[in-house]
């Protein structure tokens, strides 16, 4: 990663940096100091002249947009704007669609619970014309939760039991576990109990997925 910023490698320098995303967390505990890796390698000069050059950086600024969403939702929104231009140059529908859903994540951190939905719900289609069954599990999710927090327990129940179901059945435990934890919370929003314990032990009912 240093050596790709020293020789100014702009595409070399976003790739590790949003290889090392995940492995970061682990050896790196400050998390301005990994937003820095990700800006520093952003700001190298030079437009992307090729498809991967362009994937890189899009990458590169979906992460960072994804990482300053709760400190700074304007920024994020920026970053992810750019992202969903560059995805978009190069016929990443999926790319798009997760810029789409991640800007739906930024309204939703400022109570803007319908412009998550609407978001989500534009994501979630296009996740699903092309393939994306990760992605589309996410937006259900994200529009459970954003239920949750609008007191729609209803639609929360049901948007994150398709989740969970899509999740559990793509061999995604992370992702699974999640949802059932935000469906306990749901059940418990309508004083269901036993659903809601049933839920945290994994027994949360099976549901296809809704569009």
């Amino acid at each position: 990663m240093v050596y790709a910023l020293d020789r100014e490698d702009a595409e070399q320098a976003q790739r590790l940096a949003v290889g090392l995303d995940h492995f970061w967390p682990f050896c790196v505990p400050s998390q301005e100091h990994r937003l820095s890796r990700l800006e520093a390698a952003l700001a190298l000069p030079g437009p992307p002249a090729s498809e991967s050059a362009i994937r890189a950086r899009a990458q590169a600024l979906l992460i960072v947009g994804r990482r300053v969403v709760a400190t700074d939702p304007t920024a994020s929104h920026a970053r992810l704007r750019e992202a969903a231009r560059l995805f978009a140059k190069i016929n990443d529908d999926a790319g798009v669609a997760a810029c789409i859903r991640d800007r739906g994540n930024a309204r939703m951190l400022q109570g803007d619970y319908q412009g998550c939905r609407r978001d989500c719900l534009d994501s979630l289609v296009r996740c699903r014309a092309c393939g994306d069954q990760h992605g589309a599990a996410w937006c259900l999710e994200s529009i459970g939760w954003a239920a949750v927090l609008s007191g729609d327990a209803a639609e929360a129940i049901t948007r994150l039991s398709a989740a969970a179901a899509s999740f559990t059945a793509s061999d995604a435990p992370f992702g699974a576990c999640h949802c059932e934890i935000e469906l306990a919370l749901a059940h418990q929003l309508r004083g269901e109990w036993i659903e809601s314990v049933d839920a945290c032990l994994g027994h949360a009912p099976s549901s296809e997925p809704i569009g």
